[in-house]
């Protein structure tokens, strides 16, 4: 039988995380505490896409919610255009598929052999395992 996930990551360690998330109108913000940054996601019935990652330069180290819904309010008022659905219609533009790529990346810190396939778009800068700054190499996939 075919697996969905292929690995040569032999360690079988479960951690956990917490996930704080602030939910604005249709945007999700997703701060997960192992990392410094926001995932920004659209939602809407069962649907979840990612939109962009706030990473910063001089985002506040948020460590409770209170201070995540103030920081995303900010980030929304700042951000987005609030604009009449039929305009929203009319200049729609038909957006071309993303080619796809696969970032790797080996954390110089834990070692751990970072994966991740995704447009182009996308710019990681993390580790997946210990939040440590690394150095992704892409390569698109055809």
């Amino acid at each position: 039988m075919s697996k969905m996930i292929k690995t040569t990551d032999t360690d079988v360690k479960v951690d956990t995380t917490k996930i704080l998330v602030v939910e604005i109108g249709t945007l999700s913000f997703e701060l997960d505490e192992r990392f410094p940054w926001i995932d920004v996601y659209l939602v809407g019935g069962e649907s979840k896409e990612f939109v962009t990652q706030i990473d910063e330069e001089n985002m506040p180290a948020i460590v409770e919610h209170e201070e995540l819904i103030r920081y995303c309010l900010n980030w929304y008022f700042n951000n987005v255009e609030i604009i009449a659905s039929e305009e929203l219609e009319r200049t729609a533009q038909e957006v071309p598929v993303q080619e796809q790529y696969k970032f790797i990346s080996k954390c110089p810190i834990c070692s751990y052999q970072n994966e991740l396939i995704t447009s182009k778009c996308v710019n990681p800068s993390f580790c997946m395992n210990c939040g440590v700054k690394t150095t992704y190499q892409s390569i698109p996939l055809l």
